[in-house]
């Protein structure tokens, strides 16, 4: 098993703490073949990722309930051709593609 997912299993109730007192408004899931992604959604906001995922892009989620975006993505390490502003601007130009499709308070 990857040590990542071991610590998000041990540190469970921990992370959920931590989750609730920071309240954030978007939140940024870097790595982990979606298994951050679906424990936020699904442990942190009691949703189900399937109901939240954006209609046009693979990465973006949002939750009406709680006013929380979630975007899936990859480590931002540049690979291959790309650069760190190449990888920001993808990620920010989908997030604001969100945030026009919904009424947000953000």
């Amino acid at each position: 098993m990857n040590t990542l997912f071991e610590n998000v299993d041990i540190y469970k109730e921990l992370i959920l703490k931590q989750l609730h007192l920071l309240s954030p408004n978007i939140i940024v899931c870097c790595g982990g073949s979606s298994k951050i992604m679906k424990f936020i959604i699904e442990e942190f906001l009691k949703e189900s990722p399937e109901k939240l995922k954006s209609e046009t892009d693979n990465w973006i989620y949002y939750s009406p309930s709680n006013d929380v975006w979630v975007i899936d993505s990859y480590h931002m390490n540049p690979m291959g051709n790309s650069t760190d502003e190449d990888l920001y601007n993808n990620i920010m130009l989908y997030l604001w593609q969100g945030f026009n499709r919904v009424d947000s308070k953000i």
